[in-house]
């Protein structure tokens, strides 16, 4: 049973490289870019809202009054999710040019 993640993880990734190599695709996801990061005729690109509009999307979003305490908890999402990419990202800047726009 502790090998089905990784037969799912093998299929999914032949199937993303499949698509990237016909072309003329997007593929959404950070499991994306990581996977075709060696691949010359792709572009990767990040964007996201300013921050003033992502604090209050979540504050609608989950009920909060404290823009502080959610500005915060974006900011510790973004942190946690950007630090294990940061290593990728420069490699991809310096081959491809990856695209980040915040």
């Amino acid at each position: 049973m502790a090998d089905q993640p990784r037969k799912l993880f093998h299929y999914a990734a032949e199937e993303i490289l499949d698509l990237a190599q016909r072309g003329n695709v997007l593929i959404k996801g950070w499991g994306a870019a990581t996977l075709l990061r060696d691949m010359p005729q792709v572009i990767s690109a990040r964007v996201c809202a300013p921050m003033e509009f992502r604090v209050r999307v979540m504050m609608e979003r989950l009920g909060r009054k404290d823009a502080g305490a959610v500005r915060e908890e974006i900011e510790r999402f973004d942190a946690a999710r950007a630090a294990p990419c940061a290593p990728i990202s420069m490699s991809s800047r310096r081959t491809h040019g990856s695209i980040t726009s915040c």
